[in-house]
Order: structure tokens, then sequence, then C-alpha cells
């Protein structure tokens, strides 16, 4: 897990600042694709009830999260993973990651999926918010 986690904590650092449109949609499905990954492992070893070996990992997650909240318009696939990973982090940590879950960044990435215009977005936003309101409790 650690190699993985170190790769995948790199490739969350690329960026086009001059990109083309073949680059920001390259970036954009990057992106998509780590998020996955953090949520898949996240949730493969809650299956094996060893999810605590993801919570030295949870800040490069959340580092990609902040960077997908930081960006003006963001791939909507994109922003829904990023608040996917969010909930499923809330999920499985619970008030073990309440610091983290009241990050700015995070917060901002939250209101932003429970605003947006695209239904699954604000599903999934409704349904993480729900996740990170009962770790907070």
């Amino acid at each position: 897990l650690k190699h993985v986690a170190k790769m995948l904590a790199e490739m969350s650092q690329t960026q086009f600042p001059d990109g083309d449109e073949d680059d920001l949609d390259f970036l954009a499905e990057l992106r998509e694709s780590i998020l996955r990954t953090y949520s898949d492992i996240l949730h493969g070893l809650e299956a094996e009830q060893a999810h605590g070996a993801m919570k030295p990992y949870i800040r490069n997650a959340f580092s990609l999260v902040a960077l997908v909240q930081r960006e003006q318009e963001p791939d909507t696939v994109v922003l829904k993973c990023a608040i996917g990973v969010v909930g499923d982090v809330a999920q499985v940590f619970g008030a073990q990651v309440r610091t983290e879950l009241q990050h700015p960044a995070i917060q901002q990435v939250l209101r932003r999926g429970l605003s947006h215009s695209n239904e699954d977005v604000k599903k999934d936003a409704t349904w993480a918010h729900g996740q990170c309101t009962a770790a907070l409790r």
C-alpha cells in the first residue's frame, strides 16, 4: 500500500498550466482514476477490516480533493469522484478524521457539489455531506 499511495500522491500533483484541450482531458481522466483508486483501496481494505492501513494516506487523497476544489470549473466527473472520496473517508473513519473533514477545502467541495447543476453530483454531495455530518457529531 505504501508504494501505491506514494505513486498516487505523486501523480496527483500533475498539472498542465498551459495545456491544450488534449492535456486537460488527460488530466481529468488521470484525476478521476486516482480518486477512484483511493475509493477502491479504501473499500477493499474496509471489506478486509484493514482500513486503518489507509489512514496515513487520507491527507494525500484530500490534497487532490483540495486541488480539484481550487479549479475554477472542474470536470464534472472529477468533482463527483472527489466528493465520493470525502464521503467514503467520512463513512469509513468517522470521528477519527474529524480534523481533516473540517478543512475549508473539504467543506467547500461539498458545498460546491450541493449547488451543482448536475443531479448526480448533487446526489453524491448530499450523501457525502450526510456522512460528514455524522462523523463530526
